[in-house]
């Protein structure tokens, strides 16, 4: 009867420290360079103006290659603008120390124009420096309204894992 129960408990103790491995919620602060109209040719592109965002999501799929999350962010471009997107990202090898990931986002962009739907595409790298933290960089292609080109988005920043 002993040893049922240690192999039990050894059992259900397993799952619990894989999940503590990789935290599945997380939070990520980033900032960057930004050019609400213009151009999708990363060349050609004035990133001159400084944008800041914040996001908060949870992971999911075999071993967290895929995430939700939802955020907020905003620029001082063109008279300022602010976004409220919700995004889904696939990682390559997400428990990797280095990580590259792609991502849809698709939301509402209020600027000095007035407010519309965006919808973009971007991808970058996530270097894993120390559990729970990692270190991101990126870019973020951008549709805005009908005919609106932007924002392109050029950003670095920092996840915390929980």
């Amino acid at each position: 009867m002993r040893t049922a129960f240690v192999v039990l408990c050894v059992a259900c103790a397993a799952p619990a420290a894989a999940q503590d491995l990789f935290p599945a919620w997380f939070v990520r602060g980033a900032l960057g360079a930004t050019e609400i109209h213009g151009t999708h040719d990363l060349k050609e592109a004035d990133l001159d103006s400084f944008w800041l965002g914040a996001r908060v999501g949870r992971a999911f799929g075999w071993k967290g290659t895929f995430a939700l999350d939802a955020g907020v962010s905003g620029s001082s471009e063109d008279g300022g603008f602010v976004s409220v997107t919700g995004g889904l990202e696939a990682r390559a090898l997400a428990r990797s120390r280095v990580s590259p990931f792609l991502r849809l986002e698709a939301g509402f962009l209020n600027e000095s124009l007035g407010g519309c739907f965006v919808v973009g595409w971007g991808g970058g790298v996530a270097f894993r420096v120390a559990d729970p933290i990692s270190l991101r960089a990126g870019v973020l292609l951008c549709d805005h309204c009908s005919d609106g080109v932007g924002p392109v988005v050029a950003q670095v920043g920092v996840e915390y894992r929980w």
